[in-house]
């Protein structure tokens, strides 16, 4: 599907559980999760103002499903690259049942395009495998639970992406607070991490780093 076809489409319905589930996972349980949530913030700033054009990696935690456009939306502007996100897609069956996705750099980084493609074309990819999958199973009875959830990642308009693994500097990183869909950036101390993502970018890419605009 054309990059303009999901610039028009609608916005993903909110899903409270989704954004939990992630920040359950990085922020702890609610209890101390305003005090990490705080404490990151305070680190952020921190280091945006010591060293602002030094590279870092770092987990942002958005706090609405974004599709490709959002994700341009956001990271484009401040000269980011993508290195992997989370995504989660509603199930049927019980209440909050979710398919959590992890999408790595090797997914991304080997289809051309902007941001918006790059994250739409990754998730048609996932749709479609899952089509596959379960065609696959067929219509055998046993199989018709797990045919139904695959048809729902294949199909469901909220397959949305609720975590970004990017690249940046601690200016940018810090900057993506002023977005309304960031609501975390948690920072990793690593500068390892950035010479990593550049050295596996360089090789899927031919030996050319390409900014993603």
């Amino acid at each position: 599907m054309a990059s303009g076809a999901f610039a028009a489409a609608p916005p993903v319905k909110p899903n409270p559980a989704a954004v939990d589930a992630v920040a359950q996972v990085f922020l702890g349980p609610e209890p101390y999760r305003a005090r990490n949530l705080a404490r990151s913030r305070a680190d952020l700033e921190v280091g945006a103002l010591r060293a602002p054009h030094e590279e870092r990696t770092a987990n942002v935690l958005l706090s609405r499903g974004l599709t490709g456009v959002g994700v341009q939306s956001l990271l484009a502007p401040r000269g980011m690259d993508l290195i992997s996100f989370e995504a989660k897609v509603p199930l049927p069956g019980p209440p909050n049942h979710m398919m959590t996705l992890w999408l790595g750099s090797q997914a991304l980084l080997y289809r051309g395009g902007s941001l918006e493609e790059l994250v739409d074309m990754t998730i048609g990819h996932e749709r479609y495998r899952f089509l596959q999958r379960a065609k696959k199973l067929g219509a055998g009875a046993e199989f018709q639970d797990k045919v139904a959830e695959y048809r729902a990642v294949a199909t469901s308009p909220e397959f949305a992406v609720y975590r970004l693994e990017v690249v940046g500097t601690r200016e940018a990183l810090f900057s993506l607070l002023d977005s309304p869909v960031a609501y975390a950036v948690l920072v990793i101390e690593d500068p390892l991490a950035v010479g990593a993502f550049r050295r596996e970018k360089a090789e899927l890419e031919g030996g050319v780093i390409i900014r993603r605009n």
